[in-house]
């Protein structure tokens, strides 16, 4: 590992953008129909919200068949970039095995139609409007903002004290971020390279694509901010287990509601609900179902329910299958164990 890391020098594009007259902005979000109850709530929260605001779905892989039959409906278009495929390869180089490489393809907004734009992953509730950051985001020098962190998910040691001695890292978490048109597909390629070469790729602390995404955004030299910085009404985090208890005030806007938090009454703009597997016992279930099924049909809130349910019973049996195992294999492993002490007794 080599603490000299490349691109030193900030490379920073967005004041020369700003100058160069109005920006193309608009959001990216990532998904397929692996995710179809995600991405139909993150849909109609996202148009509820923001009715004509573009939006581009970056397809995780060639399995979108029912999400692009909804295209017209919400007002999207899907992404088509030569450069997915080899980006996969890259995440899967990279990532750990089996830890989904394809979700690196969300780097696409480093070079996609947009000059500006938001990243979201498809786990997103948005419960208000999204310009309004984008705006303020474009008008500002920065070439990232981020609205969440994710600290002890990105860099182990080493590799941690070196990016933020040299770096200012901010361990960023890789699911909403905001960013200019400065990367390009050479330059993930060099950095995947370079983490590989420098074996800097063991110190990520997990294998999705988080901690390369923070690499890429460090080595490049991109100046960050908080989303807070540049919109003071916006709320500190948008994490559905961080205690927001959002309320919809009279004007129905959506806000922190959490009187203990400090910054209880700033605006609610989305909800991440990261890491969260959907299930009745999910943390915020009320706000995503709201989304999910808003102007649903009977037939649809049927079938939603049944396979939501449904999900519900195979990890509950898969649980117990696994608990089951465990007691067999603790129980032979006792009974072996008295075996040894009675034949050590007898001799």
């Amino acid at each position: 590992m080599n603490p000299q890391l490349q691109h030193d020098t900030p490379r920073s594009c967005g004041k020369q953008a700003c100058a160069d007259g109005p920006l193309h902005l608009g959001v990216y979000v990532l998904g397929n129909d692996g995710v179809y109850d995600w991405m139909v709530g993150f849909l109609r929260s996202f148009r509820s919200h923001n009715p004509t605001l573009p939006l581009i779905l970056i397809p995780y892989d060639d399995n979108c068949r029912k999400i692009s039959r909804l295209a017209s409906r919400y007002d999207f278009t899907i992404a088509e970039d030569p450069h997915l495929t080899h980006i996969d390869e890259l995440g899967r180089r990279v990532g750990k095995p089996g830890s989904g490489g394809n979700m690196f393809r969300k780097y696409h907004a480093f070079w996609g139609e947009f000059d500006a734009a938001w990243y979201l992953d498809s786990d997103v509730v948005v419960t208000g409007d999204l310009a309004e950051g984008l705006e303020a985001f474009a008008k500002s020098g920065f070439d990232l903002a981020y609205t969440d962190r994710s600290p002890g998910l990105v860099y182990n040691e080493p590799l941690l004290s070196i990016m933020k001695e040299n770096h200012d890292t901010r361990e960023i978490n890789a699911g909403s971020w905001l960013v200019r048109k400065c990367l390009d597909i050479e330059t993930v390629r060099q950095t995947a390279e370079q983490a590989l070469a420098q074996n800097d790729h063991r110190c990520f602390t997990i294998g999705e694509d988080q901690p390369f995404t923070n690499y890429l955004f460090d080595l490049a030299g991109l100046s960050k901010t908080h989303l807070t910085e540049l919109l003071p009404d916006q709320a500190q985090g948008t994490w559905c287990r961080e205690g927001l208890a959002p309320r919809i005030d009279t004007r129905g806007v959506c806000r922190v509601g959490n009187t203990d938090r400090n910054d209880h009454g700033k605006l609610v703009r989305l909800i991440h609900y990261a890491g969260e597997l959907m299930s009745p016992n999910m943390a915020m279930r009320r706000t995503f179902i709201d989304a999910r099924l808003q102007d649903a049909s009977l037939g649809e809130r049927l079938a939603f329910y049944a396979r939501d349910y449904g999900l519900l019973l195979r990890r509950s049996a898969r649980a117990v299958k696994a608990g089951c195992i465990r007691r067999i294999k603790n129980c032979a492993r006792r009974s072996e164990t008295a075996k040894l002490v009675s034949s050590g007794i007898n001799a």
